[in-house]
């Protein structure tokens, strides 16, 4: 009982002592509670909901388009290069669309490019080909027209001039087959393919500078009838189309390019949709008359833009293009 008591006393001892040392250390005060408001987010805030922003409206976001019916498009390039390519790339998303491809001077005799429910050519074109196929449009890309029979262009004028089949041409400066430079074209003096074309005059690319080459990049930008045209329009609503161009247009890197066939007078009524602004003015897309039955359209600019800083946004206006004018040649563009 006596051993018991003592070991109670000095428990009682150890708790003074633990009680008289732990008061003097500082003890850890409570945490205050802070009543945490959500701030508002900057003006430059990258979370911020465009959609509530003050001030500039965010950037209009171009449109690609489908078709309502079937279509089929020929590609006719001189080469494989990026902008065929680019070409062949929207045919792809275009559901409704097949499309075949040939590349006259790939290797001894042509050879097929990329193709989606259309015959594949193991030649080059003919003219029962365009009908068999039922071809609606035909794009050609810096090739030589005098590689292709004369029946053969004689069926292209046929299907264009009656509606049937639209037109597609981007000439792109001109070379022979020994790869020397040109002085002309070929299409522009082609008897039958010249005609079809909303061109009336060029300059002769003789002489230094040349014209049409540009030592740096030139901007290329819409015209009011560019802005509305279905084939350079962005977006349907063409306020909203200007501002999608505007975008496109400006900044560091905008729409540009190193060279523009230099057309000196199109033909009659029909439309410059894009200008490349360079010293003198050069239509750089041309459309044909809108009260004709034909859908001609010409592309004089080589491209748009292969800067080493090329904006997305610069390559989406491009492919954008690309789809609207496939879409009008066809003959399904909304008005």
């Amino acid at each position: 009982m006596q051993r018991v008591a003592i070991i109670i006393l000095l428990l009682a001892v150890a708790g003074g002592v633990y009680f008289l040392v732990s008061k003097d250390e500082p003890q850890p005060e409570e945490p205050t509670p802070v009543d945490v408001q959500p701030q508002p987010a900057k003006k430059d805030d990258p979370g911020l909901d465009p959609l509530k922003a003050k001030g500039p409206k965010p950037s209009p976001i171009p449109q690609e388009l489908q078709l309502r019916s079937p279509a089929r498009a020929l590609v006719l390039g001189h080469n494989r290069d990026s902008w065929t390519e680019t070409v062949l790339m929207m045919c792809k998303p275009i559901r409704e669309l097949s499309f075949g491809s040939w590349f006259l001077n790939a290797g001894d005799g042509g050879a097929a490019g990329a193709s989606r429910g259309m015959t594949a050519l193991a030649d080059k074109p003919t003219a029962s080909y365009l009908g068999d196929e039922d071809v609606t449009v035909l794009v050609l890309d810096s090739i030589d027209p005098n590689a292709l029979p004369k029946a053969f262009w004689e069926a292209v004028s046929s299907r264009v001039v009656s509606g049937r089949m639209g037109l597609f041409v981007r000439p792109n400066y001109p070379t022979g087959a020994d790869g020397k430079a040109l002085s002309e074209h070929p299409m522009l003096s082609h008897p039958v393919l010249g005609p079809l074309l909303p061109i009336k005059k060029a300059t002769l690319l003789e002489g230094t500078p040349t014209p049409g080459v540009f030592a740096a990049y030139q901007p290329i930008k819409p015209t009011a009838e560019g802005l509305r045209h279905p084939a350079t329009r962005l977006i349907s609503d063409p306020e909203v189309s200007a501002q999608a161009w505007s975008v496109a247009t400006q900044g560091k890197w905008p729409l540009a390019t190193k060279f523009c066939y230099p057309v000196e007078d199109i033909a009659a009524d029909a439309q410059i949709l894009l200008n490349c602004e360079a010293a003198a003015t050069l239509p750089a897309v041309i459309a044909s008359a809108p009260t004709a039955r034909s859908r001609v359209l010409w592309m004089g600019n080589v491209d748009f833009s292969r800067e080493a800083h090329f904006m997305a946004a610069k390559d989406r206006a491009q492919k954008v293009m690309i789809n609207h004018a496939l879409i009008w040649l066809v003959g399904q563009a909304q008005p």
